[in-house]
């Protein structure tokens, strides 16, 4: 893929985008139009509802006697009109009470037997019935309700105390037990909590809309013109016009989530702060707004994936609509599960595509988030992106689906013709992506506290790494040999290889000591690591603990990712790519925030090792050096001590750059690259 034809494809579509005004508002002007209207027009009518609510003079029938007091009551204090009276209530009052509300000659049915009034007036109970409908369209009855059930209480609590007084009683004689209740909650959290369950899926439906229309534009609409057909003509790829395309799409609508983000959070605080101003407070802060941002990226990218090729299926912008239309019902459905009071963020819901971002942006209004789950979704979230991308460039390269044929999901899904010696880019991702959700669900039915710490770690090195690393070369066709460089270092290569060995431990620690300077929550994790090592290093005999902790590793990472995840992203052509990519999601697959960078930057000199040679072997061996290593200085306190003298790092950083730059160029001259 060529990166001066993907910018020219990007230009073009994001050039002829913004000529149209109709985008332009959509993107921008829209929000900053409809948001605070909706939010203010939306204030408005609930206060005026509430205000109409409470000024509902109430019609009411009463049957039977009710006491002096309650009727004076509701005179006075609710102006209530009496529509009917009558000495005894009727032998089926709900039927009757429900046919004079419903017909709106009454608000509510007040019922009392015979003698209430004479038990109030003296010290009995009068057992009273209120009849209403809150489900009527004027929803009088269910106002009216409120304000008579609230002067019935006001008469018999005054009642009440001047029984109490009769008797010489205190006022709290009826109270043996008080109970206050405090809402500790701050007005922040509350307001957070309000935003949370209205900004999540409003802010995933506005960066849909704004990316709805320039990808149905540029793949339906190109086809309904004819241009799609003379851009094929081009001297370029197809994955060079999905990307171009892509690019635009994101950027539009990334723009529309900003608009609408700053939009939403400028009404919502002025919102609230105008209907609930004592209980409730919102601020979009810029920490909570560039963290929002970046939780929306990852919906960005899977969003405009997904508008892309399922537009790219239509033969008109008509039917891209009625293609993208059941999407955007899918949408809702997240959406809504983040609103609702009992759904939390877990550890199974960080996955669930779209639900997790709404949940994520909810928690982190309301100041609930932690770091590592903010991370688990935004990676989780990547690679879905990462899955609707490659789905996207898989429906490009159809020429029956570009050109308007039928079958197009025959051409799409069915396996290749041709076959390569190694994976392709798009298998790399992929597996990346597949793994991902193996590891991370998989890891909680491999539980060193249900297996042991023997058997958890063979259960994820075996039955999470290994085992499907190697059923998706099988099944992909490519070669085992080429795919995971299965061949002997040179002699200039194995000598690098001892000296990156001997010294690939310092690399780790300065690592881990800059981020634990810069980390607070860092140093607690490494802490925990080394402790977990050093029990299990000093549990086992230290053959089994060199197998568990660095052999097994050793060979089943390396196996996945300087094998099968490098040799696939081989394919793009760029070494840096190959490299870069493959330490990423060697990082990634810790499933730890603070793990991420320490695993990757080892990954980068793991995967430089093993590009350069040629050969696994070399990043094993490695590998297998600096997990070992630690394994015998937990079993030895003075080797522990040692590897932490400058000197000792000083000299071991010397022996790894040594080692790299031996390795550099010591693949076999008539080896083919992976």
């Amino acid at each position: 893929m060529r990166p001066r034809a993907v910018w020219a494809i990007f230009r073009k579509e994001l050039t002829e985008t913004l000529r149209d005004k109709r985008t332009l508002f959509a993107m921008i002007a829209l929000p900053a139009l409809v948001q605070p209207i909706l939010m203010l027009g939306f204030g408005q009518v609930t206060a005026a509802l509430n205000a109409k609510n409470q000024n509902v003079k109430p019609a009411i029938a009463i049957w039977g006697t009710l006491p002096t007091a309650v009727t004076q009551a509701l005179e006075q204090k609710l102006s209530a009109k009496i529509v009917e009276r009558r000495s005894t209530p009727p032998a089926g009052p709900e039927a009757e009470a429900r046919s004079l509300i419903e017909h709106e000659t009454a608000d509510v049915v007040l019922a009392a037997p015979e003698g209430a009034a004479a038990a109030f007036e003296g010290e009995g109970s009068a057992a009273i019935e209120l009849y209403y409908n809150p489900l009527l369209s004027s929803e009088h009855s269910g106002a009216a309700r409120h304000r008579v059930s609230d002067v019935l209480e006001e008469v018999s609590d005054a009642a009440l105390k001047l029984r109490l007084m009769h008797h010489g009683l205190p006022a709290h004689f009826d109270r043996p037990l008080t109970l206050t209740i405090k809402d500790v909650a701050s007005k922040e959290q509350k307001g957070g909590d309000f935003a949370g369950r209205v900004l999540p899926m409003i802010l995933l439906l506005m960066v849909m809309l704004g990316a709805v229309y320039p990808a149905i534009d540029t793949t339906a609409g190109e086809k309904e013109r004819g241009t799609l057909q003379t851009l094929l003509c081009a001297p370029v790829k197809p994955i060079e016009i999905v990307a171009g395309k892509y690019l635009a799409v994101v950027l539009v609508a990334i723009t529309s989530a900003v608009a609408n983000l700053v939009a939403m959070g400028l009404a919502l605080s002025r919102q609230i702060a105008a209907v609930d101003g004592k209980m409730m407070a919102f601020t979009l802060g810029p920490k909570a707004f560039v963290a929002i941002f970046a939780a929306l990226l990852p919906a960005a990218f899977l969003l405009a994936a997904l508008l892309l090729a399922l537009s790219i299926f239509a033969r008109s912008f008509r039917e891209a609509q009625n293609y993208i239309t059941p999407l955007m019902l899918v949408l809702l459905v997240p959406g809504f599960a983040a609103t609702l009071p009992g759904v939390k963020l877990t550890a199974a819901l960080a996955l669930v595509p779209i639900l997790n971002l709404a949940l994520l942006v909810r928690d982190l209004l309301v100041g609930e988030m932690t770091t590592v789950m903010y991370m688990t979704v935004l990676v989780a979230s990547s690679a879905y992106a990462a899955m609707a991308v490659l789905f996207a460039a898989r429906v490009f390269e159809s020429e029956q689906v570009l050109l308007g044929g039928e079958r197009p999901w025959r051409d799409i899904f069915s396996r290749r013709a041709t076959s390569s010696a190694t994976l392709r880019p798009g298998s790399a991702v992929l597996f990346t992506t597949v793994l991902l959700v193996l590891v991370y669900y998989g890891s909680l039915w491999a539980d060193p506290a249900k297996l042991g710490f023997a058997g958890g770690t063979a259960a994820v090195q075996v039955a999470l790494l290994l085992v499907p690393a190697l059923l998706w070369v099988k099944f992909s066709g490519a070669e085992f040999a080429s795919t995971l460089s299965l061949r002997l270092p040179t002699r200039r290569a194995l000598a690098g290889t001892l000296l990156l060995a001997s010294g690939i431990f310092a690399i780790g620690a300065l690592v881990t000591s800059a981020e634990a300077t810069f980390l607070p929550g860092a140093q607690p994790f490494f802490d925990e690591l080394t402790k977990t090592v050093g029990g299990a290093a000093l549990a086992y005999p230290l053959p089994v603990a060199v197998l568990l902790i660095a052999g097994l590793p050793a060979v089943c990472e390396e196996i996945c990712f300087r094998g099968v995840v490098m040799s696939g992203l081989s394919g793009t052509g760029s070494r840096a790519l190959a490299i870069g990519g493959s330490a990423l999601a060697f990082g990634l697959l810790h499933l730890s925030p603070y793990h991420i960078l320490p695993t990757a930057i080892l990954g980068l000199a793991l995967g430089f090792a093993t590009l350069e040679s040629g050969s696994l072997l070399v990043g094993a061996i490695a590998h297998f050096a600096n997990n070992g290593l630690a394994v015998i200085a937990e079993r030895v306190p003075a080797v522990k001590a040692a590897l932490e003298l400058p000197g000792v790092i000083g000299a071991a950083l010397l022996c790894a750059s040594a080692g790299l730059w031996l390795l550099r160029g010591s693949r076999p001259k008539m080896s083919p690259p992976p």
